[in-house]
Formats: structure tokens, C-alpha cells, sequence
């Protein structure tokens, strides 16, 4: 179906891209990932929050 539509359409491939951007404090990304840690000498299998917030302070050494 999809192939059809897009003959009868004439839609081509074309490349796009599309800037974002955001104030201080109105986005950030986060990403779920699974880890293993030792607890009380037992590995065990964590759920962990990686967060990356979109507010880029400035370096200082």
C-alpha cells in the first residue's frame, strides 16, 4: 500500500533539517538503561535515569 501511495504521489526522498532549539530549562533529554551493580556482594540488575539538561553552562578550569 505505502509503495503505491507514494508512486501515485510523487513524494520523493528528499532531506530535511529541522533546528531546535530551547531556552534554559525548557528541554532536556533522558534515557532509560539497565545496569548491573554489586550490592552486598551480589550482582544485581538496576533500572538507572541517564538526564542530560540542555543548559550549557561555560567551562571553567
Amino acid at each position: 500500500y505505502g509503495r503505491r501511495w507514494e508512486d501515485r504521489h510523487e513524494t520523493g526522498r528528499r532531506a530535511a533539517y529541522v533546528p531546535l532549539s530551547f531556552a534554559p530549562g525548557e528541554a532536556y533529554q533522558f534515557d532509560w538503561s539497565y545496569e548491573v551493580v554489586i550490592l552486598g556482594g551480589v550482582a544485581v540488575k538496576v533500572k538507572v535515569v541517564n538526564s542530560v539538561s540542555k543548559l550549557v553552562l561555560p567551562h571553567f578550569s
